[in-house]
């Protein structure tokens, strides 16, 4: 668990002091239900989906294309993933410029093994995204249908010719590099390390 010192932490309880004050600001709700989502993915606690779909609450029901896609995050994570689609259908009809719509659609539709409309999706990426990003979503495609070697392969050369990236985006792409490497039986060959550390 994070100390109480920690600024992840501060920041979370602010959040949710800020919103219980003031269940109308979009903005610190959205940060608070992020924080959360990524809370239950880094603990594999879905109490903390519970949370943000609190925190998202005063928005049920309305056409708001960032709640729709953390709505959607949302379902995906409980298997739901047909009203993970609804949802993501909706958000993606009033904001077709939406990167984590399409990236959050082509996961459900590679997980329900609808792998063209998935592709169909990364390919809506490409002037929205990184190059990174659009390589992890076409190579997660691979990675489950027969390709996985050259998805691994392929995102390890992308990963270390990538410009300047973030730490959040980098951490996102060497764990899939890191499924890709279970699934060919390398995983003793991937090597986690910084950007820094590695210069």
């Amino acid at each position: 668990p994070f100390a109480a010192t920690d600024p992840r932490s501060r920041e979370i309880a602010s959040l949710r002091r800020a919103v219980a004050a003031n269940p109308n600001d979009l903005p610190r709700a959205l940060r608070l239900a992020r924080l959360d989502i990524e809370l239950s993915r880094q603990r594999s606690d879905p109490r903390y989906l519970g949370h943000a779909e609190a925190a998202l609450a005063p928005w049920q029901g309305h056409d708001v294309p960032q709640v729709l896609v953390l709505q959607a995050t949302i379902q995906q994570s409980l298997h739901d993933f047909e009203s993970a689609l609804r949802s993501l259908e909706r958000a993606l009809q009033l904001a077709p410029d939406s990167a984590q719509g399409w990236l959050t659609r082509a996961v459900v539709l590679t997980v329900r093994g609808r792998y063209d409309e998935a592709r169909a999706s990364c390919a809506r990426l490409v002037p929205l995204a990184s190059n990174l990003v659009v390589a992890v979503c076409q190579s997660g495609i691979d990675s489950v249908t027969g390709k996985a070697s050259d998805a691994y392969a392929r995102l390890g050369e992308m990963l270390a010719r990538a410009p300047e990236i973030s730490p959040d985006e980098e951490g996102w792409a060497r764990s899939a590099l890191a499924e890709y490497a279970v699934r060919v039986g390398k995983l003793d060959s991937v090597v986690y390390h910084n950007r820094l550390g590695s210069q």
